[in-house]
């Protein structure tokens, strides 16, 4: 390298260093240009700096570790950032140093305010000047809008007294992903399912346009208990909308070597098939114990020739060569391992290979698609079909590749059946609507057997996947109007306005060809659902049932709609008549459950004990739990759902685990534990914007909101708040959103709007009761006393918001109103959180019934 640096140098050089890496070839020489005016000999270093970075292809190690070589060893602590050991920062105080880099340095560190005490990870950028600071801010940027369980979770952020950016951090108490493995000795399929969770983490990422471009063991750390969380997007890209330089820019960029795929090296354009070659080598590493080349990895030169020229090894290869090495060793996890892989690694080593090609094009087109390659390896053996990477590999056109998803096995309990040898009489799911092979419409031979796994997925709760496999039935086949009328209605309950509007209009015009009365039927039966045109779905759904009585969702949803009418004698008879021997389906849950909830609770518990037990299937629980709400055992129901939160997470039904979460914390709630529910409360929230459950999400911010009240923590109530209204912002859900400005209005004093419109006349209640905080708010009490009357006149005391009057009623003196049993226990969730104010939590449940078969 030359002269040694002194410590005073390399401060002045680190800016400037980090400054200069971020932008291109041009603007990097017009850079140095205009430096050298200043200082000559900081120009001549800082040029020595960059082209050790090159020679070393631009690897992601921090600014410091470059330059070391360089850099004269007088003061080693003049540096360092641990002095800020025992800061206080914002409402954290720091109490560690965790890691640091070149960008910043991680803290742990302790919430010592606000009623609560938290334990984060505080990150701090180490220099303050536009490049570095650029990129800290995309890096919280990114973090802001990406919430997924297996994604460490960004707190909060902000800026020191003296300018300093950070921010606060999920703090993960784990081992990177290898080292846990290895630990646990963990076989094939236990690293595969790991595996599978980083990828899942990262196609939520893609979604939502971020690329990691930096994967590897130290940025993947498993908890305790067993789960995975990807860290690190200090090198993160958004794919649009980046204020820094674009993803399309020809120059090499941060990278980690071992793990960066050829484009990287190249400094080609990059994208999300970056990250699956990335993943792939992880895959590889995680499998066998070294990486997929044969090349020194230390050896920079060596090694991007390699990355960029060679074809990597197989992976069989390479765990048989690991099991010679090993020779008579005593059998350890690691070898168990191997030789578990040796029996199915033909499998692995295709889906290894389509990772690492050298063309991004030539790789899996999505997250998704590896995804489902690896589980349908992890499927039992008379249930698995050739992954997909087999039939790309042997040339098999793209029509036979889609038909071959309805034999993917989604996330679901283990079966031996395929979803295709199903009669459609055999499965609930499949008569859910009474759709029959005459009724598709199919020009394509693989449509009937991809609306078949649609129809089961979503039976199991995993709608955005039963979409997935709908949308790309509907591309290959371009006359079957079925695909787009079930996404019409599956859509309408993830709130996705335009997202109906257009899969409605698809229906519709492939109808417009089609002569096929129980199709007309079925389509203005989801149309008036989704409006909430009760009476019309009445109608239609007893038209469906004259021709399909088998159609058992229907006599569900028309007893739904009779109980939003009081008719629940007439609900319950339509309940009876659902014949249901086993759970295959996850709203036969709510067909047994809602007898009970609507007077037939006898009937419901003999019908829950005819079912075959499975001590396994979460949807026995769950059903378990919901009678035992109805019974008026809230201990019992919270015990219970959180049984059915692990039994989902075991079986991959994250339907079960996010709501298990948001009743296991509201009812936790409703019991005074509230330290106990706050973390349910937080990973339902999570859990749930994770799969677009926005309304349930926002119901968990705002039970948060009112928990944080609770504590006197003000800066939490507006926090919570103006989550639960990002997380609204997503749909169309105007109930909710009336709820959400009271909530407001009485937590944080912020004036409430008066609705612009209502959707129906039963709704006035709801504009007195407006008008009641609003003048209670202003000092008006006599005028907020006699809004309240009216809203209690039109009948506010019968609907959600009898919560929120009876808040207010307290506030002005006023008569009090009845707070009834909420059963079913149906949303808006956030109002049993208001009875918690109220100091009546667990009114929410039914009285206690002693009923033989509640055992």
């Amino acid at each position: 390298m030359g002269v040694a640096l002194a410590p005073e140098r390399w401060r002045r050089l680190r800016p400037l260093l980090d400054r200069a890496l971020d932008l291109d070839d041009a603007a990097r020489a017009h850079f140095l240009r205009e430096l050298s005016t200043e200082d000559d000999g900081l120009r001549v270093d800082l040029e020595r700096l960059i082209a050790r970075h090159q020679a070393t292809a631009g690897l992601s190690r921090p600014a410091a570790e470059l330059a070391s070589p360089a850099i004269e060893v007088t003061d080693p602590a003049a540096d360092s950032p641990a002095p800020f050991v025992g800061r206080r920062i914002g409402p954290y105080s720091l109490t560690r140093l965790l890691g640091a880099g070149g960008m910043g340095a991680v803290y742990e560190g302790q919430r010592i305010d606000g009623g609560f005490r938290q334990t984060v990870a505080i990150k701090l950028v180490s220099g303050i000047h536009p490049g570095l600071n650029a990129r800290f801010e995309r890096e919280r940027q990114i973090l802001a809008e990406l919430r997924h369980p297996h994604i460490a979770q960004l707190l909060d952020g902000g800026e020191t007294a003296d300018g300093m950016p950070y921010f606060a951090l999920e703090y993960i108490d784990g081992r990177p992903i290898t080292e846990y493995a290895d630990a646990i000795a963990a076989d094939v399929d236990a690293r595969l399912r790991l595996l599978i969770e980083v990828a899942e983490a990262l196609a939520y990422a893609h979604r939502r346009n971020v690329i990691h471009r930096d994967i590897k063991p130290s940025n993947i750390l498993v908890s305790a208990d067993g789960h995975v969380k990807l860290l690190d997007f200090g090198i993160a890209k958004l794919l649009k909308g980046d204020s820094g330089p674009t993803l399309t820019q020809q120059r090499m960029g941060p990278m980690t070597p071992e793990y960066a795929a050829p484009e990287q090296f190249h400094g080609s354009e990059l994208s999300a098939a970056t990250d699956v070659y990335q993943f792939g080598v992880l895959l590889f590493r995680l499998l066998a114990g070294r990486l997929p080349y044969r090349a020194n990895a230390d050896d920079g030169l060596a090694w991007a020739r390699a990355v960029s020229e060679q074809e990597p090894l197989s992976l069989t290869s390479a765990l048989k060569d690991a099991r010679r090495a090993a020779g008579a060793a005593t059998p350890s996890g690691e070898v168990t391992l191997r030789r578990f892989a040796l029996r199915r690694g033909a499998d692995l080593d295709a889906i290894v290979r389509r990772c690492l090609a050298k063309a991004p094009g030539a790789r899996y087109p999505s997250m998704d698609a590896l995804i489902a390659d690896l589980q349908s390896y992890l499927a039992p053996a008379r249930a698995r079909r050739p992954p997909r990477a087999l039939l790309a590999w042997a040339g098999v056109g793209a029509l036979l590749l889609a038909a071959y998803v309805a034999w993917f096995q989604w996330p679901s309990p283990p079966t031996t059946v395929s979803a295709a040898s199903l009669a459609w009489t055999d499965e609930p799911a499949l008569i859910a609507f009474g759709l029959r092979p005459e009724n598709l419409y199919t020009e394509q031979p693989g449509t009937e057997g991809l609306i078949r796994q649609a129809l089961l997925t979503e039976g199991r709760g995993d709608a955005p996947a039963a979409l997935a496999l709908l949308a790309s039935a509907h591309r290959s086949d371009r006359k079957s109007p079925v695909p787009a009328l079930l996404s019409s209605y599956w859509v309408s309950g993830l709130g996705r306005q335009e997202q109906l509007q257009y899969w409605q209009g698809e229906a519709r015009q492939r109808l417009a060809g089609i002569d096929d009365p129980y199709l007309d039927l079925l389509v203005q039966f989801f149309e008036s659902d989704v409006d909430g045109s009760v009476e019309d779905s009445l109608r239609y759904a007893a038209a469906i049932l004259e021709v399909r009585p088998d159609a058992w969702f229907l006599r569900l949803a028309r007893a739904h709609a009779m109980s939003r009418r009081n008719l629940r004698e007439a609900a319950v008879r339509e309940l009876q008549a659902i014949e249901v021997t086993r759970l295959g389906h996850r709203k036969l849950v709510d067909a047994i459950a809602d007898r009970g909830s609507f007077g037939d609770l006898a009937g419901a518990w003999a019908q829950f004990h005819k079912l075959e037990r499975s001590a396994d299937n979460p949807d026995h629980t769950a059903l378990h739990a919901r009678l035992t709400y109805s019974s008026g055992n809230l201990v019992g129901a919270r015990d219970l759902y959180l049984e059915a939160v692990a039994l989902g997470r075991a079986t991959a039904r994250f339907d079960i685990e996010a709501r298990g979460l948001l009743w296991a914390g509201i009812f936790t709630g409703a019991l005074g534990e509230y330290e106990r529910a706050e973390p349910l409360l937080r990973q339902a929230r999570t859990r749930l914007g994770e799969r677009s459950q926005f309304h349930y999400a926002a119901d968990a911010a705002l039970a948060l909101a009112q928990l944080a009240a609770l504590h006197g923590d003000a800066v939490a109530v507006r926090a919570e708040i103006d989550s639960a209204r990002q997380l609204l912002a997503n749909i169309r859900d105007t109930e909710q959103d009336h709820l959400l400005d009271l909530f407001d209005a009485r937590l944080t004093g912020t004036a409430p709007s008066l609705p612009e419109s209502l959707d129906n006349p039963e709704e006035g209640g709801l504009l007195e009761l407006v008008r009641a905080r609003i003048a209670a708010q202003a000092g008006d009490l006599d005028g907020a006393r006699k809004a309240l009357a009216r809203a209690r006149s039109a009948g506010v005391g019968d609907s959600a918001l009898v919560e929120e009057a009876a808040l207010l009623a307290r506030e002005l003196d006023a008569p009090s109103f009845t707070l009834r049993p909420i059963d079913p226990p149906f949303g808006p969730y956030a109002r049993y959180s208001a009875r918690w104010a109220l100091g009546v939590g667990a009114s929410i449940v039914p009285p206690p019934v002693k009923l033989e078969t509640a055992r």
